[in-house]
């Protein structure tokens, strides 16, 4: 999937997800060489430095289903599917 993250001080950044469940994620973002490790926290996306973020999009690469992770990941989101329907 492919995701934007907003940090708290405002900065926006498209990432990759490699991996992820339901507390916890790995992406990666182009610019940097490490992976970015997120878990969720009192209903909340934080960096492994506890930094929050807020997940603003994830978009699924063609084939893969991302609903179900979406609506556990971001509720209060839309979620775009490749099919062209949205999910709640």
């Amino acid at each position: 999937m492919h995701m934007i993250i907003r940090f708290q001080n405002g900065l926006r950044v498209e990432a990759l997800v490699l991996a992820a469940g339901r507390e916890q994620m790995r992406v990666i973002i182009p610019q940097d060489a490490d992976t970015l490790e997120l878990s969720r926290q009192n209903g909340c996306w934080q960096t492994d430095g506890g930094e929050g973020v807020e997940i603003e999009a994830l978009t699924a690469v063609s084939g893969i289903d991302c609903a179900a992770f979406c609506s556990t990941a971001i509720p209060r989101t839309m979620s775009a599917r490749t099919n062209g329907a949205f999910a709640l």
